[in-house]
């Protein structure tokens, strides 16, 4: 993730960050040019820092603590681009859901960003809600953190709409998940990736005849049944000498899999490369 500076005293602030440490600023981002900005208190409203005039007011999901991205004070919306795509959150009565839902929104809008910094289409499933995105973040029974419905929640994706079972944001929890089904890359923002990895599949490969013919080439035939194919990986493992030829073990259960992991890692290379590149590292 790119490290930002605050307009106004110049010390280095962060993506979720509303107030500069340094000279006491709030701060908001700003999706359309991907920049933090220092904010002004005026009379009539908050002023972006060196825009005078430019006025702007935060998305309402600010109140909670789970965003500081910013609108144009005239729009009539009251939630922003990364917001906006949420279908069901969690019951943010209990506490444990509000915490469980900040790291999350935390983890999806660094996922906004990036889409958004490679220049992928992001449209809400209320504009078009056959080609869509749509976020589900629901609680399980099974873990105390998240005591709400009366089933397992799966994460995953289906036509659009990511489900995320909110137990992930649980260190512990999703560290033991980690362990047990041996995946090394088990994060929230790993999650995040790796399912919208399925839906760029639907939107960029399942409906161009061309690219789906080079895509079975290099991932193998998506219509070998998905279910059967995931039931043998978890009962019997990944293929021996998986590691030859997909880029995790999960990779190797059905192409489906191939493509969102690879997808996913694409993703966690950019986004180092990034973080590299703001830290002042470079390569010769």
């Amino acid at each position: 993730m790119k490290i930002f500076k605050c307009q106004n005293c110049a010390h280095p602030v962060y993506f979720e960050n509303t107030k500069c440490l340094q000279c006491g600023s709030a701060l908001g981002f700003e999706y359309q040019s991907s920049q933090l900005f220092a904010l002004i208190h005026t009379a009539n409203g908050l002023e972006e820092y060196g825009a005078p005039g430019k006025m702007v007011k935060y998305c309402a999901n600010h109140k909670h603590d789970v965003c500081n991205w910013l609108i144009p004070a005239e729009d009539g919306r009251n939630l922003c681009e990364a917001c906006t795509l949420n279908q069901k959150i969690p019951n943010l009565q209990n506490n444990h859901h509000l915490e469980a839902w900040r790291r999350t929104e935390n983890a999806k809008h660094r996922l906004i960003y990036s889409l958004h910094k490679l220049n992928l289409p992001v449209l809400s499933k209320s504009i078009s809600p056959n080609n869509g995105l749509a976020f589900e973040f629901l609680a399980d029974q099974n873990h105390p953190m998240v005591a709400e419905t009366e089933k397992t929640v799966k994460t995953g994706h289906e036509n659009g709409k990511i489900t995320l079972n909110i137990a992930e944001a649980d260190v512990v929890y999703r560290e033991k998940t980690r362990a047990l089904l041996k995946e090394d890359y088990r994060t929230l923002i790993g999650h995040f990736r790796h399912e919208i990895g399925h839906y760029y599949w639907d939107q960029l490969v399942w409906n161009d005849y061309q690219i789906l013919e080079k895509y079975r080439e290099l991932f193998g035939d998506e219509r070998v049944d998905y279910t059967s194919a995931l039931n043998r990986y978890y009962a019997f493992g990944p293929n021996h000498n998986w590691n030859f030829s997909h880029i995790t073990a999960y990779a190797s259960a059905h192409p489906w899999e191939d493509w969102a992991e690879s997808w996913a890692h694409y993703m966690h290379f950019v986004d180092t490369l990034e973080s590299a590149y703001s830290f002042g590292i470079s390569l010769h």
